[in-house]
């Protein structure tokens, strides 16, 4: 090969070389590369969801020139490094004034806002940098966010003006506002009120979110307006809510209903808590849909539950299955109460787990159960035990009601508590019975003069198989069972 056509290949060669590292090089600078990163993954989406969604991680993260383009590729190989070891990268970095600067070059001079007064001035003269405030408009130190401000930046250096409701238009301006996307409010009528009335008072604790205002703030002088279903629309306006994050509600075709069919009517004592729409609630105008359970779909969204506070019930397992499978079917006499979920309802399909007590915690989550209304039954202290050895096993036959527990249950482990009239208390916590359906029999005059034994035992576990039948002789010592005139102190006619 002649020299001039090894010096092409090199040049060929060396252009390629070139071309690849400068490519790898923006390829670095994109948002997208810092995303790609596990630890950096929180940032870039907490970035994406930000106000600076279209400024790239570099030009706030890089210092311009050679020598930052340098230190840049040093940081991202160091961070790589740290990475793939295991460790976590130190990514407490400080975001310089400068480089916010670049971009909000009239920042310094801001006096105020649209509603706010906030003159940047002072702040600039007290040492305050612009993270101080703004630090989390991006993402916070732990990639979450993005934040606005709120009353919580402002708290750290002006508490006693946050604290108090007279203290509110130092920093909020007067505003004209006569509506928001809901509510029909207009300040200026009442502009006679201190902002406390309705906004607060933003003391420091209640300061850390916004004050959520309810009934409750109107009720002192629109006492009338709420109690009347008619006047909803005096403060609210038409909502065109199609959806919440259950149901199917197009407000838009129910526009012709006064709102308190389906809200109300929110009486003073009812505004303290949202009124509950249930499907008592929708009966007078959809009976056909609720009995149907092929139409839940009308109304209710495909949930995304997996499990509740007592069942493991993941809804995407069953997607296959209609609604009215498990929840219904909801015709109107049982739509008025919440169907109740049972070994029933799961029998057509799990038979074999529920008839297996060693298969309980597939669907049922290990419960925190200390004590019943009438017994004290530490479940942390039974959790070796196998939840069938108390509570089953669970055939179908018998999983048509709840499995009764009783002496004979506890026999196997308990044995000498249960066959000494001493040891009653336990497990049985003392009740406060006044009658039976036939007997007057009233525990707490009993409570302090005999022990429980003394009436229902000895326990001991022959006698354990049924209930103690109690009659004239557990009463004869103390009681004179005799006198035919007294019968109707214990029996009930």
């Amino acid at each position: 090969m002649s020299s001039r056509k090894l010096q092409a290949v090199i040049l060929i060669a060396l252009v390629v070389v070139i071309a690849g590292a400068v490519s790898a090089s923006m390829q670095q600078e994109r948002s997208e590369y810092c995303g790609s990163c596990h630890t950096m993954a929180p940032y870039y989406e907490s970035w994406k969801k930000s106000g600076h969604a279209d400024v790239e991680c570099v030009e706030c993260h890089s210092v311009q020139g050679v020598g930052g383009w340098i230190q840049l590729r040093r940081d991202l190989a160091r961070m790589t490094r740290v990475e793939k070891s295991g460790a976590q990268p130190d990514l407490s970095i400080e975001i310089a004034d400068e480089f916010c600067l670049r971009c909000h070059t009239k920042a310094p001079s801001i006096k105020e806002g649209e509603s706010l007064i906030i003159p940047h001035g002072l702040h600039n003269a007290a040492g305050l940098d612009c993270a101080s405030c703004h630090g989390g408009a991006v993402h916070g130190e732990a990639g979450e966010g993005p934040a606005r401000m709120s009353h919580d930046t402002c708290t750290a250096c002006h508490e006693d003006m946050i604290a108090d409701e007279e203290s509110c238009m130092k920093c909020h301006k007067s505003i004209d506002l006569d509506e928001t996307a809901n509510m029909i409010i207009p300040h200026d009528t009442h502009g006679f009120m201190s902002c406390g009335s309705c906004h607060g008072p933003q003391a420091p604790p209640e300061a850390r979110q916004a004050f959520e205002m309810g009934h409750d703030q109107c009720i002192a002088c629109h006492e009338d307006l709420i109690s009347d279903p008619d006047s909803c629309t005096a403060c609210h306006k038409a909502p065109n809510v199609t959806e919440t994050v259950d149901l199917k509600i197009p407000h838009g075709m129910h526009v012709s209903i006064p709102c308190s069919q389906c809200h109300g009517p929110q009486l003073p004592s009812e505004a303290k808590a949202a009124y509950a729409i249930t499907h008592s609630t929708c009966l007078p105008c959809h009976e056909e849909e609720i009995a149907d359970p092929d139409k839940c779909s009308t109304c209710h969204k495909t949930p995304e539950v997996a499990e509740t506070a007592e069942l493991i019930i993941p809804h995407n397992v069953h997607a296959g299955i209609e609604c009215g499978t498990c929840h219904g079917p909801q015709t109107p006499a049982s739509a008025k109460k919440a169907w109740v979920i049972s070994h029933d309802t799961c029998i057509a399909c799990h038979e074999d787990e529920i008839e297996d007590p060693a298969a309980c915690d597939t669907c049922h989550k290990t419960p925190d159960v200390t004590q019943t209304k009438t017994l004290k039954i530490p479940h942390a202290v039974h959790a070796g035990v196998p939840c069938g050895t108390c509570h089953g096993p669970q055939a179908p036959a018998a999983a048509k009601k709840a499995w009764v527990i009783s002496h004979d249950t506890c026999i196997a482990c308990h044995k000498k508590w249960i066959s000494s009239i001493d040891a009653c208390e336990k497990c049985h916590k003392t009740p406060d019975i006044n009658e039976t359906d036939e007997i007057k029999i009233p525990h707490a005059l009993h409570a302090d003069m005999v022990s429980c034994g003394f009436c229902h035992g000895p326990q001991a576990p022959a006698a354990a198989k049924n209930e103690w039948d109690m009659g004239h002789d557990q009463c004869s010592d103390c009681h004179d069972v005799e006198d035919y005139d007294t019968c109707e102190m214990c029996h009930k006619w």
